[in-house]
């Protein structure tokens, strides 16, 4: 088998975590470990200007002092202190502060400094020749226009320490009066005699140095073992520990950040970005740790997608334990194995229940239903927004509810014939931009409004996301929905709604911090795991009955396997359950290998699209139209539901509806 491999993980290093304010900095510092390791270089982003690519990884001080138009020199005068531009991988360059590394716990290096990013309030081991003058480099890096909230902040907060330096009062007014300030003073000469490093850089610094020096033996659970904060609001899920407020958010911000390659790019114990070690816990139909067909290829799949970065791992074990774990042939993580020895990295038997516990909402809405609406049960009246391929109204045929009217909004042109041919009497709205007032108060009255809008701008994995609020991203049709929702309601004239709105699990705390205040309540969290043998967690909101009702144990402890999916006798499965199905090819392999999750006639392939229909709770051949290739049909179910899933949240409101007759279920 493979030798273990420690993979160095840096996407969003700069882009993660954007606070609302400027909070105070006590110990919700995130130490980020950049050295050593294999490096995987990050995408750009979708507006990130075209670039001469290096002819190494660290291209040179003064190649990258050319990129920026800096003159080199500037590297020998910066201390412990100075204010610095410096940047990670491909993303943005970033206002900080460099810092001594000891001051965390960290090891000195004298090619690679410590930055303490303004604005994320996180330090990160950078490359030198990554790091410039703040000064002499604020001309041609600063973006004012890049809406990233930590950015902003980032800066106001870089100006304000200048300010400080100054010996003058913080500046008050927009972020723009703010930077405007800082172009001015920078053309006229800023030096500072005073590099001082404030006490709110010095405090976090000093609480994660004392949660690295920490004796184990007084009791994880007293402690945050993800920052060292005594302020413990709840034991760590995962693993034996404590883990306060902040990160227990942050810990419900990552944990479903699954990568394409199946792997998480944040450390299982303090949800930060670096240098990870990847669990070895394999599956395999055989029971064997690998299996080999002929030509020699390892079918075995890596079923545990969890890393520990270095960091933790020398807190919670010793500080050799990074090196020394790294260089066995196997590894697996306290999550997989229980190890017999006395180390404090434990993880946790009841784990699942606790994963679960962590996502119920704090408080779940009232539902008031008025019951003598649905006395005379009759058939339901349905509007999809991004209807896709119809699951909604699959899932409604397979509860045998009858439906009057399946109203869809959708723009794919094959997803609407794929409709059309499998449910023939939806009736298509175009796009949702268009539903006015007036529209829908001609459909009206509506009983079940369901949405899920488009995720790529809202996936913490993707590094290019636009956000909630960017016109040319999809994000913003949350609003659209949340429009459409209050007109139904409306319109309705007193006839009850029923609705649910579907988005990624991976989305930002921030992004869901937002539609949840518009919404009035917080999300269930459902993964198709528990019903089928996909992984695809998602976050939902709705007023249906029993929508926040946890799930019993049987189905947070069932186990599903793809076998019963595959359609030949010949083709038998490697693993049992997959990852997430996307609209990437790259999603159908498994792991940080891309290994098959399919033997047939000894070699490894992918599921096959029908499969996968079959996996998504859909018949065998719904997206098979003539002219659709293989590659497109699985783009149209990477962006549908998982009929398992829906199905269990819409069969609640089968006493509330009429059921089909066998002529509405055949035309449907």
């Amino acid at each position: 088998m493979e030798e273990r491999t420690v993979q160095l993980r840096q996407e969003l290093a700069l882009t993660h975590l954007a606070t609302t304010s400027l909070p105070p900095l006590r110990h919700d510092l995130f130490l980020i470990r950049m050295g050593g390791g294999r490096e995987r270089s990050p995408e750009p982003a979708a507006d990130a200007p075209m670039q001469r690519a290096p002819s190494s990884r660290c291209a040179g001080l003064e190649d990258q002092a050319c990129e920026a138009g800096l003159d080199p020199s500037v590297w020998g005068a910066l201390t412990e202190g100075s204010l610095v531009w410096a940047k990670l991988g491909a993303s943005k360059w970033w206002p900080g502060m460099l810092v001594k590394g000891e001051r965390g716990g960290m090891l000195a290096s004298r090619d690679r400094p410590w930055v303490y990013w303004f604005g994320d309030h996180r330090i990160s081991e950078v490359a030198r020749d990554r790091v410039v003058e703040f000064a002499a480099g604020f001309r041609s890096l600063v973006q004012p226009a890049y809406r990233l909230q930590a950015y902003q902040l980032g800066l106001v907060e870089a100006l304000r320490e200048c300010r400080r330096r100054l010996g003058l009062d913080p500046v008050a007014g927009s972020t723009h009066q703010v930077i405007s300030w800082g172009q001015s003073a920078i053309d006229d000469g800023l030096t500072f005699e005073d590099v001082s490093i404030p006490a709110r850089v010095l405090s976090p610094l000093a609480a994660e140095w004392l949660r690295r020096t920490a004796d184990p033996s007084a009791g994880l659970e007293a402690v945050c073992v993800a920052c060292g904060s005594p302020e413990v609001a709840d034991g760590h899920p995962l693993v034996v520990g404590g883990l306060c407020a902040p990160c227990q958010d942050a810990i419900r911000d990552t944990m479903f950040a699954i990568a394409e390659d199946g792997i998480s790019p944040y450390c299982v114990v303090c949800s930060r970005l670096g240098q990870l070690l990847i669990c070895d816990e394999m599956s395999c139909n055989s029971g064997l740790r690998a299996c080999r067909c002929d030509g020699g290829l390892v079918y075995a799949l890596l079923r545990c997608h969890r890393g520990f970065c270095s960091v933790c791992l020398s807190v919670l074990i010793d500080a050799g334990a990074p090196e020394r774990l790294a260089a066995l042939p196997t590894w697996r993580c306290p999550l997989c194995h229980v190890s017999g020895d006395a180390s404090p990295l434990r993880g946790r038997a009841d784990w699942k229940h606790r994963v679960a516990r962590l996502f119920t909402p704090r408080s779940c809405p009232t539902l008031r239903l008025p019951v003598e609406q649905f006395k005379n049960r009759r058939p339901i009246r349905v509007l999809s927004l991004f209807d896709g391929i119809a699951t909604g109204m699959q899932v409604l045929s397979q509860l045998g509810v009858a439906v009057e009217v399946y109203l869809a909004a959708e723009t794919d042109p094959d997803a609407i014939h794929v409709t059309a041919m499998n449910h023939p009497r939806v009736t298509q709205l175009g796009a949702v931009e268009t539903l006015t007032d007036v529209k829908i108060s001609e459909l009206a009255p509506v009983d079940l409004v369901l949405a899920g809008s488009p995720c790529t701008d809202l996936s913490v994995v993707n590094p290019a996301r636009r956000g909630l609020y960017d016109p040319e991203g999809t994000g913003i049709l949350f609003f659209d929905f949340y429009r459409i929702l209050r007109s139904v309601e409306v319109c309705n004239e007193g006839r009850h709604v029923f609705w649910l709105f579907e988005n990624v699990a991976s989305m930002p705390l921030e992004y869901r911090k937002v539609i949840s205040r518009f919404l009035q309540m917080e999300p269930a969290l459902i993964d198709a795991k528990h019903f089928s043998p996909q992984s695809r967690p998602r976050f939902f909101w709705g007023n249906i009955p029993g929508l926040f009702t946890p799930l019993p144990p049987h189905l947070l402890n069932s186990e599903h396997s793809i076998a019963p999916c595959l359609v030949l006798p010949s083709r038998q499965p490697a693993t049992d359950q997959v990852g997430c199905v996307t609209t990437s090819r790259n999603s159908l392999r498994q792991g940080r290998l891309s290994l098959s999750p399919v033997v047939m006639d000894g070699q490894g392939d992918v599921m096959w699209i029908t499969e996968i229909e079959q996996m998504f709770g859909l018949p065998r051949h719904y997206t098979d139209l003539g002219s659709l290739g293989p590659q497109r049909r699985q783009q149209l179910l990477g962006r549908a539901w998982s009929a398992p899933v829906v199905r269990h949240i819409l069969s609640s409101l089968t006493p509330f509806f009429s059921g089909a007759s066998s002529d509405t279920s055949s035309a449907a």
